[in-house]
């Protein structure tokens, strides 16, 4: 019998598909904001604290390395010593010559009298450890030596300083010497000259010619000698010495090199802006989810909520039951009942195999709905599991899917396909028993479809077409951009919905079973091979509370479901033959007995595997 197409599910309007010629738009992300990057900054800050850090520590090791210079200063008065120590038209400053002055002040002649006030230090060193400068426009010169230590550099700098002062003083008097030298050698001349002339004089007649010319001459060299005497007192009476010492270097503050504070400062800022720059590349390049942010940009879809820790139980803890039944009401408002199909596409750890997917069918199975969750994949450890966290009964096995259900929540029914596909099944986990269990149940259940991690792209598709709603669950930090992209896009081309997504972290682990945890519910030894049909649940208060009150309300459920589910005297539901081979011996999950009620409405009959593989996948 042909599968009829999936109807539209109510509170959703149906969306058609697109054409052959139908055009769809790749999805593209938004461009990153600025926004986006300070969360980035903030989600990686450790890295972007242990770049600074590491700048701080370099700046550090540098400092500890090269070691302090210690700069001390010695602040000179200079006296102006010139040959023309009498213009008056220029200032004192103007008279000194500045590149001469350091060129003294720097000179081998200089260090070398310092060295021997310092007692035989090298001059070469105390010459690679000096600077002098002449301020401008003034007679204030700076003599500068640089140590490592602040003794050294003192002792230095005022060492050099007296040498150049003394330097100055003694060429100012060998100078003034080498003038006055002149002025009296000229005296002597005019000296002599004045003999002459009082000798001509005398000889001449008074009155004569060559009397008044020796009375002129006396007179001019009266004149000259007059001024140069002027000349050598003034030369006398000029201070020859060097200058004074107008700051010591005990007296002037030290000048440490490098800045200790400004260095350290000037790492930890170049670390932090390294790290700021690196955490953006670095989430630039990253292919993985980080965020919320990321998740809704990357799917253009709600997050619906985020399960936080990083330890999953089954079943699922309170802080995690509470945000999954915060998911529970918010689609069964968006789908308007409790009827349609979801295909919950799982990103997260393969090691969780649909932990949120049986979460989430626990929580609405809990609000009274029934709810069908199809785990196709699923392997026989994580079956075992389910059948001891959950309590899991057996209500019928076929020759493809197996129904299993929680002892105290009837509503649910967790179907696990034992069959993978084949080459005349659409797919491999979609097989055409899951087709048609999906077209089966959907008008009347809450039918979940949950694929795991390693579903290929096919089946993603496929399983958004034939549900027509996806909800999605992220892994922080291990989901791939690129698939939620692409995902994204492909069911947009479909014309599916994507409800939203949950988010877990990628480091989220299955909790260990306990020793403690109770058992799992043994197989029954009679299995049928038709599931059986719903019991109706008792009407409930409407005043009745959701939540802890649901336990119980499903437990009532469950009492009235079991009669149908399972059979208190094996033999009564089988035939002769089939009884004698009970009482011969235990029914092994190998070699089930079968009951032949395949007038169940709800069921597949003993033929049903051949009608289901001939039916035909809607369009």
């Amino acid at each position: 019998m042909p599968v009829s197409p999936a109807p539209a599910r109510p509170g959703l309007a149906p969306t058609p598909h697109p054409t052959a010629s139908a055009r769809v738009e790749p999805v593209e992300p938004p461009p990153p904001l600025l926004g986006d990057y300070l969360r980035a900054a903030l989600r990686r800050w450790r890295l972007v604290v242990a770049v600074a850090l590491a700048g701080l520590l370099l700046s550090g090791a540098g400092l500890l390395v090269l070691g302090s210079q210690e700069t001390a200063r010695t602040d000179l008065n200079l006296n102006v010593i010139s040959t023309d120590p009498f213009n008056a038209q220029r200032s004192a400053a103007g008279l000194l010559d500045g590149p001469t002055e350091v060129q003294i002040a720097r000179s081998y002649a200089v260090a070398d009298a310092a060295s021997k006030r310092l007692g035989g230090v090298p001059p070469e060193e105390l010459r690679d450890g000096l600077t002098a400068e002449l301020v401008a426009q003034a007679t204030v010169m700076r003599i500068s030596y640089t140590a490592s230590d602040e003794t050294t550099a003192r002792e230095r700098a005022d060492a050099i300083a007296a040498a150049y002062l003394d330097y100055r003083g003694d060429q100012a008097v060998e100078r003034r010497r080498a003038v006055v030298d002149q002025v009296d050698a000229r005296l002597d001349e005019l000296r002599d000259s004045l003999t002459d002339v009082d000798a001509r004089a005398a000889a001449a007649e008074p009155g004569s010619s060559a009397a008044n010319q020796a009375q002129s001459d006396r007179q001019l060299i009266t004149i000259e000698v007059d001024s140069l005497l002027s000349q050598r007192n003034s030369l006398q009476l000029i201070d020859a010495s060097g200058g004074s010492v107008l700051s010591s270097a005990s007296s002037n503050p030290i000048a440490s090199a490098p800045n200790r504070p400004l260095v350290l400062a000037s790492g930890l800022l170049a670390g932090l802006v390294i790290g700021l720059t690196a955490a953006v590349v670095a989430n630039l390049l990253d292919r993985r989810v980080r965020s919320a942010d990321d998740v809704e940009r990357f799917t253009g879809a709600p997050v619906l909520t985020q399960l936080p820790g990083r330890i999953g139980s089954l079943p699922a803890g309170p802080g995690d039951a509470e945000l999954l039944r915060t998911v529970r009401e918010r689609l069964l408002a968006r789908l308007g009942g409790t009827t349609g199909a979801i295909a919950i596409v799982d990103d997260g750890p393969a090691e969780l195999a649909g932990e949120v997917a049986i979460h989430l069918a626990v929580a609405i199975g809990q609000s009274g709905a029934p709810v069908r969750l199809l785990l196709p994949g699923i392997d026989e450890t994580t079956l075992e599991r389910l059948r001891s966290a959950l309590g899991l009964r057996l209500l019928s096995r076929g020759d493809e899917i197996s129904v299993w259900s929680p002892q105290e929540l009837g509503e649910l029914r967790l179907i696990v396909v034992e069959h993978r596909g084949g080459l005349a099944d659409p797919d491999a986990l979609l097989t055409r028993a899951v087709v048609a269990d999906i077209a089966r149940h959907r008008d009347a259940e809450l039918v979940l479809l949950a694929l795991p991690s390693a579903a290929p792209q096919a089946s993603r598709l496929a399983a958004a077409r034939l549900t027509g709603a996806v909800l999605g669950v992220a892994a922080l930090g291990s989901t791939s951009r690129a698939v939620l992209a692409r995902d994204a896009e492909g069911f947009e081309s479909l014309g599916t919905e994507l409800l939203g997504s949950v988010l877990i972290s990628g480091r989220r682990r299955l909790e260990p079973a306990s020793a403690d945890e109770p058992p799992a519910p043994e197989e029954p030894r009679i299995v049928r091979r038709t599931e059986p049909p719903r019991a109706k649940s008792p009407s409930r208060p409407a005043s009745r509370r959701r939540g802890a009150a649901a336990d119980s309300a499903a437990a009532s459920d469950v009492a009235a479901d079991g009669p149908a589910s399972t059979t208190a005297d094996p033999a009564a539901e089988l035939p002769d033959s089939a009884t004698r081979a009970s009482r011969g011996g235990a029914v092994g999950r190998s070699a089930p007995d079968v009951d032949d009620d395949s007038e169940t409405p709800d069921s597949s009959t003993s033929t049903g595997s051949n009608r289901v593989r001939d039916a035909v996948l809607p369009a």
